[in-house]
């Protein structure tokens, strides 16, 4: 809240307009700051985002996530104790060789009361209104400025779980894209151009244009980074007021859903879809769901299983939990085609459930 209103004061801020840009950490915090509603925030864009703190991302499925959240946690906290991050001795010596008393030095006193978030979280067992604070599911409804919203389905670190918010806004406009793919794809070409015209209209209060450079280099910079160069969309607004743009964007769905990310485009696993679809509302207005039980032998069914419960059998192995599927690094994981090892379970020491051969085709 703070921050915004600092900026929004600069003369250099048009209209005293502030809008919020970022993802994954960076595009979460945007929920947390547009719930305290500060007056001079214009729009937030959260790209990569959680719903559930705790459901979502530090016990999903009541499992302490040990992974990517720990780590991450972990790497925080060591870059918030005392000179964490190596600049600060620096600045506490040009404070101290200008004779006078270092507010760096001071500050870093301060860091000794951090909390230790690890300990914290793993000392919370169980799911309860004392951590509701900290979910967004529970709170967008309080957010009063436009949103642009982006998630992926195998966003393998902060997971699928955002779409469980998203009937939640009450704000207007509201504007969704999903796709499959990785975490760092809400940067990605599908989504940067639909983001540029979201800020001109509802921060700079414009009719949305691809800025020169964007068009001049952009095509530049997603070659280097996927093998595939940004294609401007065409200029949906060419000729438009800004009251006009506003008004034909609020007009269309607020719901895209882009399918087959990584397969639209001459380089395979570019993050560029082979179709994609809008929708007026989320769920789905044509979403039914479907119930399918766990049989004897490793099936699934849409008939209940038999009264006896029947069973699986498999052999318990303690050598699989430590299995991985992605031995890369953090960056390597961003790379178009990843070499992922999908080891498939030993005969015996795994139950997998399938269903039949599907009759038709079916999104999930």
């Amino acid at each position: 809240y703070d921050v915004i209103e600092t900026v929004a004061a600069q003369e250099w801020v048009k209209g005293g307009r502030v809008g919020m840009v970022g993802l994954s950490y960076p595009g979460i915090s945007q929920l947390y700051v547009a719930r305290s509603n500060p007056p001079s925030l214009a729009a937030i864009t959260p790209l990569s985002v959680i719903d559930d703190t705790y459901r979502g991302t530090l016990r999903p499925g009541g499992i302490y996530n040990n992974g990517f959240a720990a780590e991450w946690a972990e790497s925080v906290l060591e870059e918030a104790d005392p000179y964490g991050q190596g600049w600060e001795e620096d600045v506490v010596a040009q404070e101290e060789a200008g004779g006078g008393p270092s507010t760096c030095a001071a500050n870093q006193v301060l860091r000794g009361q951090n909390q230790d978030i690890l300990e914290l979280s793993r000392a919370i067992d169980w799911y309860d209104e004392d951590f509701l604070y900290t979910v967004p599911q529970t709170f967008v409804d309080r957010i009063d400025v436009p949103v642009f919203l982006t998630g992926s389905w195998h966003d393998e670190q902060t997971g699928p779980h955002f779409a469980n918010m998203i009937d939640e806004f009450t704000t207007e406009p509201l504007r969704v894209t999903m796709f499959n793919g990785t975490h760092a794809d809400g940067f990605g070409p599908e989504t940067l151009p639909a983001l540029n015209d979201f800020l001109d209209l509802y921060v700079a209060e414009e009719p949305p244009e691809m800025p020169a450079v964007v068009q001049t280099f952009g095509a530049v910079l997603f070659d280097l980074a996927y093998g595939w160069p940004l294609e401007p969309p065409p200029d949906r607004f060419s000729g438009m007021d800004h009251a006009e743009a506003k008004a034909a964007y609020e007009a269309e769905p607020p719901i895209r859903v882009v399918f087959e990310s990584g397969a639209g485009s001459a380089t395979v696993g570019a993050p560029v879809g082979t179709y994609e679809a809008a929708f007026v509302q989320w769920p789905l207005t044509e979403t039914e769901a479907t119930a399918w039980y766990l049989q004897p032998g490793g099936s699934l069914s849409r008939e209940e299983p038999p009264a006896d419960g029947g069973s699986s059998a498999y052999r318990f192995d303690p050598d699989a939990g430590g299995v991985t599927t992605f031995d890369g690094g953090s960056t390597e994981i961003f790379e178009n085609l990843p070499e992922y090892d999908w080891p498939v379970p030993t005969d015996g020491t795994a139950v997998v459930f399938e269903t039949p051969p599907l009759t038709e085709d079916t999104v999930l």
